[in-house]
């Protein structure tokens, strides 16, 4: 089970901290327009052996065929193989091509090599139609300043996750930083979901593809929420509308120009006027991280 919380924080520039608080709205972006290029969300690794997934996927086929009922996920092609199965050949013919389809088993046939490029297309398909929110764990993180938030004469918004309007953000999860590909599912799993499904439990398998990154990329304690383009979407990113409880803070940095903050501080007015600012300072003595105080 993934560890929950309910507050996080996103860096951004001055300018994007104006345009998010008076629009109400937060950037979703593709995985494709992510600034790691070797983010695992964009490219889909497989470390199965279609030779080993062969012998797997015909004993799928054949425990389908077998029960009187198919699947209730299956595809109408299966369904319909399945009908003619039962109401077109005779017990003893059924024997026949079960053990048939046994004997194919062996090596890895057109269809099944067609199965993974298959596999490989849905995904394609799938990564600029997702719509990712990302997030971290602290306002406090000195590379997420300059390389986010200006040279920090950006902010950190401070969201949390408020059950009372249904927030999106309580589907948020960590990432998890390591330095090998996740393991998607294992033979029997992919196997099962060519075999069964129309594609629907390819999202399911998908999903542990689009929380993991590179542990070079640790220091950001990411958090994601995964969402998918809304069908009138173009492009790789969605402006997604918040409301304005879920706004709790407000980060200045350390070089935030006073044009910019005084700007900024001219939006927490109305629905937002609940809003605390802290104003950062550069660390003195021993500290490793901006220093943040509410100011008035």
């Amino acid at each position: 089970m993934h560890p929950t919380r309910s507050v996080f924080y996103k860096y951004q520039s001055a300018a994007t901290a104006i345009a998010v608080l008076s629009a109400r709205r937060l950037r979703w972006s593709s995985p494709l327009s992510f600034n790691d290029p070797f983010d695992v969300t964009q490219t889909l690794r497989l470390d199965i052996d279609p030779a080993v997934l062969q012998p797997v996927l015909v004993d799928a086929f054949i425990n389908v065929l077998k029960n009187p009922a198919p699947p209730a996920a299956a595809t109408i092609q299966l369904k319909l193989i399945h009908t003619l199965f039962w109401r077109a050949t005779r017990p003893s013919d059924r024997d026949s091509i079960l053990d048939e389809l046994r004997s194919t088993s062996g090596s890895p046939t057109a269809g099944g090599i067609n199965a993974f490029d298959e596999l490989q297309k849905t995904w394609n398909g799938l990564v600029p139609q997702f719509r990712i929110l990302c997030l971290s764990e602290s306002p406090t993180i000195t590379p997420m300043w300059n390389h986010y938030a200006d040279a920090y004469k950006g902010t950190v918004l401070e969201f949390q996750a408020d059950v009372s309007v249904d927030s999106a953000l309580q589907l948020a999860k960590p990432v998890i930083y390591q330095d090998t590909p996740p393991r998607i599912a294992d033979v029997n799993e992919w196997a099962r979901a060519i075999v069964e499904t129309n594609g629907k439990r390819f999202h399911e398998l998908f999903r542990e593809m689009q929380y993991v990154k590179a542990t070079s990329w640790a220091y950001e304690k990411e958090w994601r929420v995964v969402s998918y383009a809304r069908p009138d979407s173009s492009g790789l990113t969605s402006d997604l509308g918040f409301h304005p409880k879920e706004v709790r803070g407000l980060y200045l940095g350390p070089n935030t120009l006073p044009a910019d903050e005084a700007v900024l501080r001219s939006l927490l007015v109305g629905d937002l006027n609940h809003v605390t600012v802290y104003k950062g300072r550069l660390p003195t003595g021993k500290a490793t991280a901006f220093l943040f105080n509410p100011s008035a």
